[in-house]
């Protein structure tokens, strides 16, 4: 009896032993997912970096200035006036080169300028996907309208015109930079040039 006993016990130091060690392997089972946390922070800067192209604009042109909530009032207030010019503003030949000539006429209301452009093709070809483009200080503010056109005709057969809109608050002397773009018998021009002569009643 007492001999039976004896044999039967080492089976159940092995079941308990067998019972052991499952437990370590189920706490490696258990660890196992933890191994995923890197892989889901190596997608943030991936998803950083595809917003970061979203805000960078690789365009070289010079972009015309966002008007803001001031230029807009100001530029209703203008409407509203009709344009009423306070002193007589002799109108400023721009750029005349090549044909094209682009010419300057001025309306004021206190230290709202609005300025109307006018593009004009001497030449015997028109003068297609014209693009005009200006770039101010930064104290001032700007809010450019669309043209009437992109295409110039020749022979100064019309015109292409479009409105600026300056706000000086501070009442600073203007200066401003030109890009114009178009095309003329197959080939791309693009010319630019600055402007620091505006006559004084333009800010005065």
């Amino acid at each position: 009896m007492r001999s039976a006993v004896l044999e039967r016990m080492p089976s159940m130091e092995r079941i308990t032993d067998t019972a052991n060690n499952k437990e370590p392997n189920d706490k490696k089972e258990e660890k196992a997912p933890a191994t995923e946390k890197p892989v889901v922070n190596l997608t943030q800067p991936n998803q950083a970096n595809d917003l970061l192209d979203l805000l960078v604009d690789p365009s070289p042109t010079i972009p015309p200035h966002q008007p803001t909530k001031d230029t807009t009032s100001g530029g209703a207030l203008l409407d509203l006036l009709g344009g009423i010019e306070l002193a007589g503003i002799t109108p400023l030949i721009a750029f005349n080169k090549n044909g094209l000539m682009i010419e300057f006429s001025f309306q004021r209301a206190d230290s709202l300028l609005s300025i109307t452009m006018r593009a004009s093709n001497s030449t015997g070809s028109d003068m297609t996907d014209f693009v005009f483009q200006a770039a101010i200080p930064k104290s001032f503010q700007i809010q450019i309208l669309s043209p009437s056109g992109n295409i110039i005709p020749a022979f100064n057969n019309g015109a292409v015109t479009q409105v600026i809109k300056l706000l000086n608050p501070q009442k600073q002397p203007l200066k401003m930079r030109l890009r114009l773009c178009y095309s003329q018998t197959g080939n791309a021009v693009q010319e630019t040039c600055e402007i620091s002569h505006f006559p004084p009643q333009c800010w005065q």
